[in-house]
């Protein structure tokens, strides 16, 4: 769970009237939201029919878009790691965007 910071005012207006408090909650901008939007944007182009979901042969490609550059044998591995436990062929986004942020 994300933390949450609460933002109390209080206000007197004029003399002799009530004083109010207002509290108003802000959460904290997540830091990777502009590199999130990045590799959504570049999983996008490869999601061709719009499950969430590319070809694992394409992870490559994608990362490489991101000036990501790993080994065949570093791309092997995190593949391994972000597929399904039943390997379906396809990586989802959800487990891609750990892997790339």
């Amino acid at each position: 769970p994300r933390p949450i910071n609460l933002v109390i005012v209080h206000n007197a207006c004029g003399e002799g009237s009530d004083r109010t408090t207002t509290m108003a909650m802000q959460t904290p901008e997540d830091p990777n939201l502009e590199l999130k939007k990045k590799i959504r944007d570049a999983f996008s182009v490869f999601d061709r029919e719009g499950k969430d979901a590319v070809d694992e042969r394409e992870i490559g490609t994608i990362l490489r878009s991101l000036s990501v550059f790993p080994t065949e044998k570093q791309l092997k591995r995190w593949i391994l790691e972000i597929e399904e436990e039943e390997p379906t062929g396809y990586i989802v986004y959800q487990k891609f965007e750990v892997l790339a942020v």
